[in-house]
């Protein structure tokens, strides 16, 4: 018994050393994985720029009762015909949202699309939210060294943006741009619009009180079949109070006979300035 015992002890097949080979592969394949895993994390490229101060979300000025001086309607006035731009514009200088000074008009590049990052940007600072910045980040593409890492942490605190989890791990998407009937969508969250009181008849009829009779309902939009399933409700809501034509300058002639809403087509960053300006009439 005693032999037996001794020869299955030095046997080099047996059932621990096995064991302990496929546990040490387990931990190195592990160690390697975390390694790439934070190589990722820290090559994840920045959003484009945008002319931002460092000081950005300092103001405490509530936007509600904002009123452009003579002096931010000078500095903002050049070329721009738009009175709703400029008022945003001169809002955006003064709350120090967007660097002005030395720069010329091309070189705000209003016309280029926005991203989810510097949405959440303008975001926190035009609703003048208490920054969050947590210890560990909540996002795997938001890293704490990301530029826009304080600002994406706080409308992600306040449920204003939020972005989505993939296989176990948060994904916020800060270089990706928003689509018009996202933004719609990202328009009833800002608001807190209650939209479960309304049937499907009631969305589709909806239309903006300055615009007469049911030719200009919001089933008649000459791309209502584009716009995204999940979204329409949203962008019904949206063109009965104006945001189309206040954001978009899409009127209502424009959606149901001319080029359409277009809900595919990314927003640029003056018309969520212009967004931002029209929440100055609520």
């Amino acid at each position: 018994m005693i032999a037996q015992s001794n020869k299955r002890h030095s046997n080099p097949f047996g059932i621990r050393p096995l064991f302990s080979l496929v546990l040490l592969g387990g931990l190195i394949f592990f160690v390697s994985c975390s390694e790439k895993t934070q190589k990722e994390m820290t090559e994840i490229a920045p959003p484009p720029s945008i002319p931002v101060p460092p000081n950005m979300l300092t103001s405490r000025k509530a936007f509600s009762s904002f009123s452009p001086s003579e002096e931010s309607l000078k500095a903002t006035a050049v070329t721009f015909n738009s009175p709703a731009l400029k008022k945003a514009l001169a809002f955006a200088r003064e709350q120090g949202l967007l660097s002005i000074e030395g720069l010329k008009i091309e070189e705000l590049k209003l016309d280029e699309p926005i991203t989810r990052g510097e949405f959440a940007v303008w975001l926190a600072g035009f609703r003048k939210l208490p920054l969050q910045e947590p210890g560990f980040p909540r996002y795997t593409d938001v890293p704490k060294t990301h530029p826009y890492y304080i600002a994406i942490e706080t409308v992600s605190a306040a449920r204003l943006l939020k972005g989505n989890t993939l296989k176990g791990e948060a994904w916020f998407h800060p270089s990706e741009k928003i689509a018009r009937d996202a933004f719609c969508d990202l328009y009833i969250t800002l608001n807190k619009i209650e939209t479960r009181r309304y049937k499907l008849d009631d969305f589709n009829q909806m239309h903006p009180a300055t615009a007469k009779g049911p030719l200009y309902n919001f089933e008649r939009f000459v791309d209502f079949d584009v716009i995204a399933p999940a979204s329409r409700n949203h962008v019904a809501l949206a063109y009965r109070d104006n945001l189309l034509e206040d954001a978009f300058q899409l009127s209502p002639e424009q959606l149901v006979s001319g080029g359409g809403f277009q809900p595919r087509r990314w927003v640029t960053r003056q018309e969520a300035l212009l967004f931002f300006a029209s929440q100055l009439k609520q």
